[in-house]
């Protein structure tokens, strides 16, 4: 479920620290042994909850994906555009990776009806959708990265890239 770099990244054994500590607190003494370094705890304890935090990401996610497919289809076969990415996440947001294509930059009113568009999807998906604080969509084009932004209810146009990278 973790990648490799998440592995890495999780402090295993801070974490197998932390369990140990619990089990010896729970099933022998009813207390932390006086052994253990302030600050030791502390890390063992963060890197737990950090690794809660990782798996329960995970999780969300994986539910997720079979609706986020959907969301992207119905968009792309709409909109006649690649959606790229479609995250739904935790308190009503969505975030949404739009490619326009090669061709020229589509105009503002042309992605305010794609917007308007995802807004309606999301807003048949949740009652508690509001898209003016849980929408963001990056409108790509070509390798040039995104050329426009819709976020906190208006849609900005980003300076044309003069360069790939």
């Amino acid at each position: 479920m973790l990648s490799p770099s998440e592995i890495r990244e999780a402090k295993l054994e801070d974490v197998l620290r932390a369990v140990t500590w619990r089990n010896h607190i729970v099933h022998e003494t009813g207390r932390l042994p006086d052994t253990i370094a302030e600050d030791s705890l502390t890390g063992a304890i963060w890197a737990t909850l950090e690794l809660a935090q990782t798996l329960g990401s995970k999780k969300f996610d994986l539910e997720s994906t079979p609706e986020a497919n959907t969301l992207a289809s119905k968009i792309s076969e709409i909109h006649k555009v690649t959606v790229r990415e479609v995250r739904i996440l935790s308190n009503h947001r969505f975030s949404l990776s739009i490619h326009t294509g090669v061709g020229p930059t589509l105009h503002s009113d042309e992605l305010l009806a794609i917007v308007d568009g995802v807004k309606a999807i999301c807003c048949t998906r949740d009652s508690r959708f509001n898209p003016e604080t849980h929408l963001l969509i990056k409108f790509l084009r070509g390798l040039m990265g995104p050329y426009a932004i819709w976020s906190n209810g208006k849609l900005e146009m980003l300076p044309k890239a003069t360069r790939l990278f």
